[in-house]
């Protein structure tokens, strides 16, 4: 009788021995130097979590890593979220543990991380949590309505197939609570009419569903110790949220306490929350940090930077880069870039204007409810006839979806497409 009572003790101390952990999934949808700010925020949110007592381990990273070491670089092998005005900069890259890099970094992959589903991505690290863990999403890149990017041409992950990998992880138990932050154009419509409240998933975007996200750092405010780095180092939901979580005690700090802030300091967009809102009032250690009473080492918030005189709609992101990379180097090179872009921008402002007349589409309606089979199919279409979107071009997603809702004949927008298209 002893022996089972001693092993029924020590059984239920194992079992209250165990301890929930937290873990990260950090993503740069994006790659090229003219996106530098994607990377730059993912980089500067691992070292933050790392300062803040996540282990490695339990931290999964996508990112191109094509910026660190690009020719433009200045500072071959260092990245920087945040310009120095009078100390030496903070390189956000060094000691980043980059477990999926290059073409490796897309939507396929992403979603089987999610799932824990080791063998789909190859023996690569997936995420290992169970029912006892939380678990934070962090995204940053360009978006449409109703998708994000990834690097790959006509690469998106769809709100849709995101949410059916949400509900796969709550069917199989893989969280207690999760926490997912989205910088990206039109990220509100990732969860709009969409994330229950009922699946302990709480969600925050750069923007609502109908503008730009922001990027912020830019020329001529992207210098580092008397250099500029060419490009912009940040995105201004993106910078907000990291300089805040860098500065305070996050076993004190709420979740809405956080986004209040970061809404505030946001001025160019609406940032918005979703899901289960009762979980804004837990701390934010509990997502974005493992040990909520640790500090994190790392500061790049050493000196005041201005950050709202430098802003760039993330639409024309490439186009300000180009300009300033002629302006620097006035080469025939840089000036055809240049040209290219112009062009490029112009000739999707003249399709679209040809099609919306056309068919007569209501462009101000809200974005609302989106059919995503019609909206795959002819955004696959356009990407067939067409090209695929560039980053400018991805605004233009909605003209596709306003053509789904309003109800256009797909063989007369497939003939129209190539019309216009020719």
């Amino acid at each position: 009788m002893k022996t089972i009572c001693l092993a029924l003790t020590l059984f239920c101390l194992a079992i209250a021995g165990v301890q929930a952990a937290h873990y990260a999934v950090l993503v740069a949808g994006s790659n090229q130097y003219y996106n530098y700010r994607h990377q730059a925020d993912i980089f500067h949110a691992y070292q933050i979590l790392k300062g803040y007592g996540f282990s490695p381990e339990n931290i999964i990273t996508m990112a191109y890593d094509d910026i660190a070491n690009d020719s433009e670089n200045p500072f071959p092998g260092k990245v920087f979220n945040k310009p120095s005005l009078i100390k030496k900069g903070v390189d956000v890259y060094g000691g980043v543990q980059i477990d999926y890099k290059g073409d490796d970094v897309n939507s396929t992959n992403f979603l089987a991380v999610l799932r824990g589903d080791s063998a789909a991505v190859g023996g690569k690290k997936v995420l290992q949590s169970t029912a006892q863990d939380n678990v934070f999403i962090y995204f940053a890149d360009h978006g449409a309505p109703g998708l994000i990017a990834f690097p790959a041409d006509d690469d998106y992950l769809y709100a849709d197939d995101l949410l059916k990998t949400l509900n796969y992880m709550n069917d199989h138990k893989m969280y207690k609570e999760m926490v997912i932050y989205i910088e990206a154009c039109e990220s509100g419509s990732m969860f709009e009419n969409l994330l229950p409240a009922n699946i302990s998933i709480y969600a925050t975007t750069a923007a609502n569903s109908e503008e730009s996200s922001w990027g912020t750092y830019c020329s001529p405010n992207d210098r580092v110790q008397g250099k500029s780095i060419g490009s912009c180092l940040g995105d201004l939901y993106s910078v907000n949220f990291l300089e805040n979580l860098e500065s305070i005690d996050p076993s004190k700090e709420t979740l809405l306490d956080q986004f209040n802030i970061i809404k505030q300091k946001t001025t160019k967009s609406h940032v918005m929350q979703f899901g289960d809102l009762t979980i804004d009032a837990e701390v934010v250690g509990n997502f974005e940090a493992s040990n909520s009473t640790s500090r994190a080492p790392l500061k790049t918030s050493q000196d005041e930077a201005d950050k709202y005189s430098s802003l760039v709609d993330s639409r024309y992101n490439k186009l300000h880069y180009l300009q300033n990379k002629h302006m620097r180097l006035q080469s025939a090179n840089s000036h055809q870039e240049l040209a290219d872009e112009v062009a490029s921008i112009e000739r999707f402002d003249a399709r679209f204007e040809t099609l919306a007349t056309k068919f007569g589409l209501n462009l101000n309606m809200p974005v609302g409810h989106i059919d995503f089979a019609c909206l795959k199919s002819r955004v696959a279409m356009y990407n067939e006839v067409c090209g695929s979107f560039s980053d400018y071009g991805l605004k233009y997603v909605r003209h596709l979806h306003y053509s789904c809702v309003q109800g256009v004949d797909i063989y007369d927008f497939e003939e129209a497409l190539i019309r216009v298209c020719a």
